[in-house]
């Protein structure tokens, strides 16, 4: 590799971030690549905690948010390859409660529920919702909040037990008829735990941080490792405040929670994340070690969402994508705003980290921040499009 196009490459991405940070966007970021699990550009700039002083390094923790979701799909991919876990499988079998479900049609009424299963958890397709202010998003909002006990932020309820009363929540949809974000790796989640008899850290843990050396990734900060731990910021007028909110169930991360988020619970390094991402740009391998079989991987590169379950896709970024196993995966090069491949997948977090891998090429890309609600997806295409010159 050329080494003088790498610390060109690398200067511009640095550029790139030190202009975020004096523009007052950031207070810290970090982003790199890798090419057949290879380290050729990592750029850390800025304050993890501008308050303590701490600088971003590749052990910075994050909260990744919803970047759990892949670790989600791939460690229900190793109870698949195991024979334990069957994608066609009613969610109902798990969780009876998934049979009684109703669907909350346009008019207001309620009509009876199809069949909701493994495989629509994994497509986004299955109708479940993430709380919000209007019609079944605020049905779901209101469940979420009577499970908060003494306005404490985070539940204090199991994931069996908080995955039980979201069932209360109607369906936006009827399973399968379209695409929408929402509860439903938290759901996947329960059922792992129910197939393994594990709770999800201790299952993550065997099948995926373990054999990762992904020490640094699970549901909470312990407190030894709290000088690491990045601050969360959100944007105001005044300039970047420490964001006290903490939305979807989850805690401060400060201690094991009972609710364990397989949606969105996970804190983790640059680092340790990125064993996960080269594991799956390199086809299931890491340090020559199997993780998931090739095959397993290659399903993570097609789209798994029919012609009109892809049109329902509503997030503006994901303009040329469709979706499956809880990851973006891109079926249309043409159509998005920089360089790109057909067939690689990846995930973000609404605390601003972003990763993609390249299957075909054997390369990934990086992107870790915490700002909350972060949206700033010119940016992200700026970094991959400097870092995608490598594979040039």
């Amino acid at each position: 590799m050329n080494e003088r196009k790498i610390q060109r490459i690398t200067n511009r991405i640095k550029g790139i971030l030190q202009h975020e940070i004096k523009e007052g966007k950031i207070a810290g970021g970090q982003a790199a690549c890798f090419l057949r699990g290879k380290k050729l550009v990592h750029v850390c700039c800025g304050k993890a905690d501008v308050e303590l002083g701490s600088d971003t390094g590749p052990d910075t923790i994050y909260r990744v948010y919803s970047m759990t979701k892949p670790v989600t799909a791939a460690a229900a991919m190793c109870l698949v390859e195991e024979g334990r876990l069957d994608l066609n499988t009613p969610v109902c079998e798990y969780f009876p409660e998934y049979g009684m479900m109703k669907v909350r049609r346009l008019d207001g009424r309620l009509e009876p529920a199809d069949t909701i299963r493994i495989s629509h958890l994994l497509n986004m397709t299955s109708g479940i919702v993430y709380p919000g202010s209007q019609g079944v998003q605020k049905e779901m909002d209101d469940i979420m909040e009577g499970l908060k006990e003494g306005g404490k932020i985070g539940t204090p309820h199991s994931t069996r037990e908080v995955v039980r009363r979201m069932a209360e929540c109607p369906l936006i949809f009827q399973p399968g008829k379209a695409w929408n974000y929402g509860f439903s790796a938290d759901v996947l989640g329960a059922i792992l735990e129910e197939v393994s008899g594990m709770r999800l850290s201790d299952l993550f843990k065997k099948y995926i941080f373990d054999p990762l050396e992904m020490y640094d990734t699970g549901f909470y900060v312990p407190e030894e490792k709290r000088g690491r731990f990045a601050q969360l910021y959100r944007r105001t007028e005044k300039g970047l405040q420490i964001e006290k909110e903490r939305y979807l169930g989850l805690t401060l991360c400060l201690e094991p929670p009972a609710f364990e988020s397989a949606g969105a619970g996970l804190v983790s390094t640059m680092e340790d994340y990125s064993h996960f991402a080269n594991m799956l740009a390199c086809g299931g391998i890491w340090k020559e070690r199997r993780i998931l079989r090739e095959d397993t991987v290659r399903k993570f590169t097609v789209n798994g969402l029919n012609s009109s379950q892809t049109e329902s896709v509503y997030f503006p970024q994901m303009r040329g994508y469709g979706y499956g196993y809880l990851m973006r995966v891109l079926v249309n090069d043409d159509a998005i705003p920089g360089t790109g491949h057909a067939g690689e997948f990846g995930w973000d977090g609404w605390t601003g980290p972003y990763f993609m891998a390249d299957l075909n090429r054997n390369f990934s890309i990086l992107y870790f921040l915490q700002i909350s609600a972060y949206q700033d997806w010119d940016v992200i295409w700026k970094i991959r499009n400097t870092l995608y010159k490598i594979c040039e």
